[in-house]
């Protein structure tokens, strides 16, 4: 994802959370989720908790966040380590649960020993 495409509101809410106490360094998805949840929360019932989940690690999107907050994320060795992998896809459209079941158990099985 291209830094110079995110809305200014996508990078404020990167920027808000990650200057809130304790900061939350958020990617540019997960900051779209949180707006939008935010947003609905104060329209509908703003003392009720709100629940999102992340949906990538912010050092994916180095340039995005650094945009966002003027400092470069630091990216876990895990993700380092992902840098310059081989990607697959697999087109999955309209399949039945359990054709998904057992393309998840094939595509992730461990060999036999």
């Amino acid at each position: 994802m291209a830094a110079k495409y995110l809305s200014r509101q996508t990078l404020a809410t990167i920027a808000q959370k990650d200057g809130e106490q304790p900061p939350y360094q958020l990617c540019p998805h997960t900051a779209v989720g949180v707006t939008a949840a935010e947003r609905l929360q104060l329209a509908s019932t703003p003392t009720a908790p709100t629940l999102c989940l992340a949906t990538a690690h912010h050092a994916k999107f180095p340039e995005a966040f650094e945009r966002a907050t003027g400092h470069a994320p630091v990216t876990p060795s895990a993700i380092a380590a992902l840098t310059g992998q081989p990607t697959r896809c697999a087109d999955l459209s309209a399949v039945s649960p359990a054709a998904l079941r057992e393309f998840i158990q094939r595509t992730f099985a461990r060999p036999s020993e």
